[in-house]
């Protein structure tokens, strides 16, 4: 199994069992202060509305965000949830430049315990 940072694994978990993956470090990918901490400042669900402040920081300073490079950046996202709660359609604002929007679809691929 491939494991990468924004795509899924091809492993399906059955319901009711318990389920042991044994696995091992093949090789090292990028550190992790070379990566992007994202970080949820606060959020807010009321019914099927989702407001939340998301603050992105890059301690490494080697990535680009989408909205070029810069050390951290906070985004202003709004957004509405389907009626089954399986997807949030979002969309914002970096803070302090309304002209860098940004849109999101968040789908929900399990459930929590």
């Amino acid at each position: 199994i491939k494991f990468e940072r924004s795509s899924a694994a091809g492993v399906s978990f059955a319901p009711g069992v318990t389920t042991i993956i044994d696995m091992k470090l093949k090789e090292k990918g990028t550190s992790y202060w070379e990566r992007y901490d994202l970080g949820i400042g606060d959020y807010d669900i009321k019914g099927r509305d989702f407001n939340a402040i998301v603050k992105c920081n890059n301690y490494a300073n080697t990535l680009e965000s989408i909205f070029g490079n810069i050390d951290n950046f906070t985004l202003n996202l709004k957004g509405r949830a389907n009626e089954e709660f399986t997807t949030i359609d979002a969309e914002g604002y970096m803070d302090g430049n309304p002209k860098h929007l940004i849109q999101l679809r968040l789908e929900r691929i399990a459930e929590l315990p």
